[in-house]
C-alpha cells in the first residue's frame, strides 16, 4: 500500500473546492474565494490561474464595485471549456447526449442495436454517436473531457467492469477502457438508475442537503439514493437491487412487479394479452384477474414505498418506468406526499451518464493536470 502524499491530496482537494465554489456562486470574486475558503489569497490566485488556463474558468466583470468606481472581476464556469457525451444502453437501443461544463444538453441522438450485442458492437455504436454528437455542434474531438454510460446490472464505477447484467446478458466485462482507448478521454459506467437519479437531481434543481431516491419499475425493478450530494452504492456497488426480494409464496418481487412477469402472468388468463397496454384495458374493464394483478401490484408497491419511506426518509421519492408510467392513474392514491412521477428514462440516463463524467473526467484533471 502505497503512502498517501497528504500536500498533494490537498492540493487536489482546494482545486476542486475552488472549482465548485465558482460553480456554486458565479460570478465570484477571487477575494470571496479566499474569505470562503480560508485559503490565502496567493493560494486561490494560483488555483484559479491553472483553472483559466486549462480553459475550465472565465473571468468577467461582476456588477458590485470594490469602491472607487472599480468593479470586481467575477469568476465563471467555461461553458465552452469541456464538453461531456452521456449514454444510456438498453437491450435494443443506445442513446446519447452532448453537455457543456454548465450540464446544458446541447444534443441528442440514438440508435437501434441489435439484442446480444457484444463488447465490440458497443465500443463501435458510442464512437459512431459521440463523433456525431460533436459534428452536429461543430465541436473538435479535443474539447472532449469524458464519456459517462448508463448500463443496467451491478458495475463498478471505480474500475470500470461490469459485473452483471441480466439486461444485456454481461458477466464481468471491461467496458470503460476499450472505450477510453477508441475515443482517447476519460470513461467511466455507472448503473443506470444512478446515472437516471444524478440526472433528475440536476433537472428538478435539487440541492445537496435534499437527499432523493429513485425507484425503477420497468423491465428490472433497481433504486438509487442520493445522501449529501453523493451516491449510496454499497458493498460491491450493489446497493438498490431489489428484485430479488422475497416475498409470499415462494415469490420475489419482481414477480409482482415487472412489465415481463405481469404479462406473463396475464398470458395464463388471456392468450392476446402481450402488452401492458392491454392488462391496462383489461383493468378498465374491471375483468376479475384483471383486477387482481393490479391490486397486487399496488399492494406490493405500496411495500417497497413505505420501506424507502422509512429507511431512507428522502426529500424526493422519485418514480419511473414503464410499470409506473403505464398505470400511473391507479397507482396515485399510493403515493406519499413527497413522491414524483419521472417520465422519458432512458434520456434521463443519458444525462445522468453525462453529469457522472464531468464529475469524474474534473477529479483526474485536477488529480494529474492541474
Amino acid at each position: 500500500m502505497q503512502p498517501i502524499n497528504t500536500l498533494e491530496h490537498i492540493r487536489t482537494y482546494n482545486k476542486r473546492y475552488v472549482y465548485e465554489l465558482i460553480q456554486s456562486n458565479q460570478p465570484i470574486s477571487r477575494t470571496s474565494i479566499a474569505q470562503m475558503t480560508d485559503m490565502s489569497p496567493a493560494s486561490v490566485t494560483r488555483v484559479v490561474a491553472r483553472l483559466i488556463e486549462k480553459g475550465l474558468v472565465e473571468e468577467s466583470v461582476a456588477t458590485a464595485s470594490l469602491g472607487r468606481g472599480r468593479k470586481a472581476v467575477g469568476l465563471n464556469i467555461s461553458k465552452t471549456g469541456a464538453y461531456l457525451v452521456g449514454v444510456y444502453c438498453s437491450r435494443t437501443t443506445v442513446y446519447a447526449c452532448l453537455i457543456d461544463a454548465t450540464d446544458t444538453v446541447l444534443a441528442e441522438v440514438k440508435k437501434e442495436i441489435k439484442p446480444g450485442y457484444t463488447l465490440n458492437d458497443l465500443t463501435y455504436t458510442i464512437m459512431v454517436l459521440t463523433l456525431e454528437l460533436l459534428r452536429q455542434k461543430q465541436i473538435p474531438k479535443e474539447k472532449l473531457r469524458g464519456v459517462g454510460i448508463g448500463i443496467p446490472g451491478i458495475v463498478s464505477f471505480k474500475d470500470g467492469i461490469v459485473h452483471r447484467s441480466d439486461v444485456l446478458g454481461w458477466v464481468d466485462v471491461q467496458v470503460a477502457k476499450p472505450i477510453a482507448d477508441m475515443l482517447n478521454c476519460e470513461v467511466s459506467i455507472e448503473n443506470d438508475v444512478n446515472a437516471c437519479l444524478m440526472g433528475e437531481r440536476v433537472k428538478r434543481g435539487l440541492g445537496d442537503d435534499q437527499d432523493a431516491v429513485y425507484l425503477m419499475v420497468d423491465k428490472g425493478l433497481g433504486m438509487a439514493m442520493c445522501a449529501n450530494g453523493q451516491l449510496v452504492r454499497g458493498q460491491d456497488n450493489s446497493a438498490g437491487e431489489l428484485d430479488r426480494i422475497p416475498v409470499e409464496a415462494g415469490t420475489a418481487l419482481q414477480d409482482h412487479l415487472l412489465e415481463k412477469y405481469l404479462i406473463a402472468r396475464a398470458k395464463k388468463v388471456d392468450l392476446n394479452i402481450s402488452s401492458l397496454q392491454d392488462l391496462k384495458e383489461a383493468y378498465a374493464l374491471r375483468l376479475y384477474w384483471a383486477v387482481w394483478l393490479i391490486d397486487g401490484l399496488r399492494s406490493h408497491l405500496r411495500t417497497v414505498l413505505g420501506m424507502i419511506q422509512g429507511l431512507c426518509a428522502p426529500y424526493a421519492l422519485i418514480l419511473g418506468g414503464s410499470v409506473i408510467e403505464c398505470f400511473q392513474e391507479m397507482l396515485l392514491p399510493d403515493m406519499p406526499a413527497n413522491a414524483m412521477i419521472s417520465s422519458d428514462f432512458q434520456n434521463n440516463a443519458a444525462y445522468g451518464a453525462a453529469i457522472c463524467a464531468q464529475k469524474h473526467s474534473l477529479q483526474a484533471l485536477f488529480e494529474n493536470e492541474l
